[in-house]
């Protein structure tokens, strides 16, 4: 899983601490960074893959869907920033993801 894969830590800051969960590790939240909602336009393309899914605290998960738009930006400025590469390799394409970007964060990416 992504949570996993991350280290059980919060991608958007390694240092925010998560309360510890049933599972015997710190408690995080997966998020689609190009949303689900989306999905439709790419057809060709699984946007539920792990290159699609970030680790992230309960605070970043709620900031990045109901922040104020600088702190949704913040975030996600450095989530694309570590995944871009991923991204482009499953096949979407860097103007379809800089006008994600924007879309969803009103965050200028620079790919």
């Amino acid at each position: 899983t992504c949570k996993a894969q991350s280290g059980y830590q919060c991608e958007a800051d390694s240092q925010h601490q998560s309360f510890w969960g049933d599972e015997g590790h710190p408690f995080m939240e997966g998020h689609h960074l190009v949303p689900m909602s989306v999905q439709k336009n790419f057809q060709s393309i699984n946007l539920d893959c792990l290159e699609n899914l970030v680790s992230l605290c309960p605070n970043c998960h709620r900031a990045i869907h109901f922040g104020h738009a600088a702190v949704r930006r913040e975030i996600a400025s450095k989530l694309y920033a570590g995944r871009a590469r991923g991204l482009l390799a499953i096949g979407l394409d860097r103007q379809a993801l800089k006008e994600i970007a924007w879309l969803f964060y009103a965050c200028e990416i620079d790919l």
